[in-house]
């Protein structure tokens, strides 16, 4: 399975609807084969200055910023073969990872990168002249993802607060609320860096008013917008309703009705995840998650123990959420 055999002939809204991409990696630069005259010019000239870091600024006070002339790159497209859960539905394709580096061969892809407790954006202009029209960031599994800007040439975040809590709430709590507030103290956080670096818009008489860093006034600038945890994750409070929808996967055929001769009557969830990426056409962008989960298999005898039949990636769908927020939210209060 290839990026060339596979993704070229598909759309990336079609190909995340079919694949569960599980794993998203950044390789690095190969390493160039040298002849021994090559060899020896390097052993007497003086050392070349290092290269321009990948991502410039402070992402652990501020924002990292990945640099122009390395915000594109090029992907390539495998089975997953590490993955704990291999694809057992009738429709759905084995998972697959998305490699990234900075040479070819691949896709010309915009990547932006991610660590805990750090934060970074990129701006989808393609200064290398690759032609990039995707884009993709670290799997998130709990980061919020901003985009900002216009259609044409919009900014994205990809901020983490792992580190972030709230303080022990007062006696009598529960675990329940204790996590919510956690949440709600990363969510505070995360915005507040965004108002930080985000375009200080102000409103003006025909919409926004543009700030220095963007070189001319855009009519077609949107409201920013936001992928929070909650809007691709399922949590402990959500398990059990995901796990009755066993029935509506099956007929979608995202998840099979009969495995090793057995009827599948249940399903266990296992981990919840998403994928968030974009795709420009038409010289406009859209952005999207890919809301996947792992789940186990099991068939239900009468009066007997259930048996487990297999585990399985499944999306469960691919939603827009920049500019049109089918999930996630505008960010129109957050001036």
């Amino acid at each position: 399975m290839s990026s060339n055999t596979i993704f070229q002939g598909m759309t990336p809204l079609a190909f995340f609807d079919r694949y569960p991409v599980t794993r998203v990696g950044v390789q690095g630069a190969p390493v160039p084969v040298l002849s021994f005259a090559d060899k020896v010019k390097k052993a007497i000239l003086p050392k070349p200055p290092a290269p321009a870091p990948w991502v410039k600024g402070n992402p652990a006070n501020a924002q990292g910023i990945v640099s122009k002339d390395r915000r594109v790159g090029y992907c390539t497209i495998t089975h997953d073969a590490s993955s704990p859960a291999q694809d057992i539905s009738t429709n759905s394709d084995v998972p697959v990872k998305i490699t990234f580096s900075e040479q070819g061969p691949g896709i010309p892809i915009f990547y932006l990168p991610y660590q805990d407790d750090y934060n970074y954006r990129t701006t989808l202009v393609d200064h290398q002249g690759l032609n990039a029209s995707f884009f993709l960031t670290a799997l998130i599994d709990g980061c919020s993802i901003y985009v900002e800007g216009t259609q044409a040439q919009p900014t994205v975040y990809h901020l983490n607060a792992r580190s972030t809590v709230a303080p022990n709430l007062a006696p009598p709590t529960t675990p329940a609320l204790q996590r919510a507030a956690d949440w709600n103290a990363k969510y505070t956080l995360m915005d507040t860096r965004f108002r930080k670096d985000a375009l200080k818009l102000t409103p003006g008489a025909n919409g926004y008013r543009i700030p220095k860093r963007v070189k001319q006034m855009d009519a077609n600038l949107l409201l920013p917008g936001k992928l929070e945890n909650h809007n691709y994750m399922i949590g402990p409070a959500q398990a059990a309703a995901f796990e009755a929808t066993l029935g509506a996967l099956q007929a979608a055929g995202r998840a099979p009705t009969f495995l090793k001769g057995q009827p599948v009557d249940e399903m266990q969830l296992l981990a919840p995840q998403g994928t968030a990426f974009g795709a420009k056409a038409g010289g406009t962008w859209r952005f999207y998650v890919q809301r996947r989960a792992m789940v186990e298999y099991f068939h239900v005898p009468m009066g007997l123990p259930r048996v487990s039949l297999g585990r399985q990636w499944i999306v469960r769908d691919v939603i827009e959420f920049w500019p049109n927020a089918t999930t996630g939210t505008q960010l129109a209060s957050i001036w």
